[in-house]
């Protein structure tokens, strides 16, 4: 419709989806395909893409944002993107401030929109991050991207089961020579989770690998010098690249893993030129302003302010090693030495023999890996087939300690003071027909309700009419209405809804599977009563149908009802009042509250 452009309307709608992701939390994924702003509206568009542009922005640190690019976009269209966590384009897509159109009629220059602002023009200035040869793979991309990225800045990335690594050991392919190349990619790949490594922005400052992978099914950053291309060398490219991700890193809690072989900056008038210095600078303020767990590898070698610039321990890395072979210090050994001894240099008969001695003595007495071990620049010096452990515990031990979470809670990572989200949590009545769940929580939600907190009730009937059409739910199935009913309690929960849920399943493993996927938020509460007491309740004359045999399967009777092994609370309606066992619900929830919140708060 209208080339994709944006007027007035269309940016109000984009603005509120913006304003309601960031209020409950959620990722945003934007697919685009415009022409920028719509003509005919004139300079009420352009205002229109100004409030777009601060809701990304507002939303910025806050939640992941996600910019899918499917076509041609144009103008406003492209800043947006630029605003956003993570570009994905497709091969065919095209991004550009001025068209090809504008570009002819004000530089006379003949250029198509691929040449101007394709695929591989965006991959190498670093606006693009991900390509996919179509929609479909865009999808995909994004999907296994959000998978490491927790829903917002204040909670976990999601855990996934471990999984070994793969390939050979770390530094099966590292070769001992500095001089010497290799790809880093195969070092990363035999320290993480089942060697897979989804690398961000790979055209653009590939002498810098970053990207996210997993240990032990947590989700990591690692940011990598890459020793095929220029060395290892750090340069401007390389350090915008490394402090945007570890910025993105730190906003959402991601855990970083920092493998260290670098010469150094790059020399010379072109660097310095552009500014290596303040965007070196950059660099090392993002690794410093970091609160997020943070460990460091030293391959290989780490000299002068590269060493220090990356992560290194008295930058605050929590944990500092270095494999045997490591060289550390100041400089090269060569180059120390033609500054150090420079007039015995001049005064011997073969200065290059007298050189290439004096390096190789300067290396073992002042840029071992132990001597930095010793002098405390390290924590210590690893065995490469121990990186994996040693790096999982220290790296997945601090993650999200109580220490860390109060410094990015306290700092707000830089935008000032931030509240973190209470969490909701589903508490799962379960029990036989007519014990009286559906009481029980109706009085608690009363109550929340009175407290101004967020609540939802999901009773097993009502959820049947409700929402039968929209999620599909089945009057016969009762497994599958009890996932699809986990489904809704678990998107609610995460945004600090309390949600009740009554007369869900009988059967326990039904319930056990929501359990394991809920993790902490699921809380069980099995309400009991005698037989007698639930005939006497039982309204709709069930029972009375069922002990005279016209409802052979109906629960509790034919069919016992499967208590659960452990639940949080158990009620017994036989014993206490209604009024009694909404009181112990609503001290429960207290208790969990006040636990979560102190955990997220109180430092260790």
């Amino acid at each position: 419709m209208a080339g994709g452009s944006v007027g007035v309307a269309e940016a109000e709608v984009v603005v509120r989806a913006l304003r309601e992701s960031r209020d409950a939390g959620i990722p945003v994924v934007a697919f685009l395909e415009s022409a920028g702003a719509r003509l005919q509206e004139g300079a009420a568009a352009l205002g229109g893409f100004g409030r777009i542009f601060t809701e990304n922005v507002a939303s910025s640190g806050h939640v992941p944002q996600i910019s899918v690019i499917t076509g041609i976009s144009a103008g406003g269209g492209c800043y947006s993107p630029a605003l956003t966590d993570f570009v994905v384009m497709t091969r065919k897509a095209s991004m550009f401030l001025t068209g090809p159109r504008i570009v002819k009629q004000a530089l006379g220059e003949d250029v198509t929109a691929s040449a101007l602002g394709g695929v591989r023009v965006q991959q190498r200035n670093g606006v693009c991050d991900f390509v996919a040869d179509d929609d479909h793979v865009a999808i995909a991309l994004t999907r296994e991207l959000l998978g490491y990225l927790p829903q917002s800045a204040s909670e976990r990335p999601h855990r996934r089961p471990a999984e070994p690594p793969a390939g050979d050991p770390p530094d099966a392919w590292v070769p001992h020579r500095r001089r010497s190349f290799y790809d880093v990619r195969t070092v990363i790949g035999a320290l993480v989770d089942g060697g897979r490594f989804l690398e961000v922005a790979p055209r653009w400052a590939r002498n810098l690998v970053v990207g996210f992978a997993r240990l032990e099914g947590h989700a990591i950053g690692v940011v990598a010098n890459q020793a095929k291309h220029l060395g290892g060398v750090i340069d401007v490219d390389a350090s915008q690249k490394g402090a945007k991700f570890v910025r993105t890193c730190d906003a959402f809690g991601v855990p970083l893993l920092v493998l260290v072989d670098t010469p150094g900056f790059m020399p010379g008038t072109r660097q310095e030129s552009a500014g290596v210095i303040r965007h070196g600078a950059e660099l090392l303020h993002a690794f410093a302003a970091t609160s997020c767990a943070r460990v460091t590898v030293i391959l290989r070698k780490a000299f002068g302010g590269a060493f220090i610039t990356m992560n290194s321990k008295d930058l605050g890395a929590d944990a500092a090693f270095a494999w045997p072979a490591a060289e550390i210090g100041i400089m090269g050994p060569r180059a120390a030495i033609e500054i150090v001894h420079r007039r015995q240099l001049l005064d011997a008969t073969a200065p290059e023999q007298e050189a290439a001695v004096l390096a190789r003595r300067y290396a073992e007495a002042h840029l071992s890996a132990d001597t930095a071990a010793r002098l405390a620049v390290i924590d210590s010096v690893i065995e490469p087939a121990e990186t994996r452990r040693r790096v999982a515990t220290a790296l997945l031990n601090g993650s999200w300690s109580a220490d860390t979470r109060s410094r990015r809670f306290a700092r707000g990572n830089g935008r000032g003071p931030e509240t973190p989200r209470r969490k909701g949590c589903a508490v799962w009545f379960t029990g036989p027909p007519s014990s009286g769940k559906s009481t029980v929580a109706a009085l608690v939600e009363r109550e929340l309700r009175a407290r101004g907190e967020r609540v939802e009730v999901l009773d097993g009937d009502a959820i049947r009419e409700s929402l039968s059409k929209g999620l599909g739910f089945s009057k016969e199935d009762r497994d599958t209405n009890v996932r699809r009913i986990a489904f809704v309690a678990d998107a609610l929960s995460r945004n600090g809804v309390h949600v009740l849920a009554a007369a869900i399943s009988p059967y326990r493993e039904s319930r056990d599977e929501v359990r394991a996927s809920m993790l902490d938020r699921f809380v069980e509460v099995y309400v009991k009563a005698s037989l007698e007491a639930r005939v006497r309740r039982d309204r709709r004359g069930l029972y009375a149908k069922a002990l005279r045999g016209e409802l052979p399967g109906f629960t509790s009777v034919s069919d016992p009802y499967e208590e659960p092994l452990a639940p949080e609370l158990v009620l017994d309606t036989d014993r206490e009042t209604p009024e009694e066992s909404a009181e112990r619900v609503l001290a429960l929830l207290e208790q969990r509250s006040a636990s979560d919140l102190a955990a997220v708060t109180t430092p260790s």
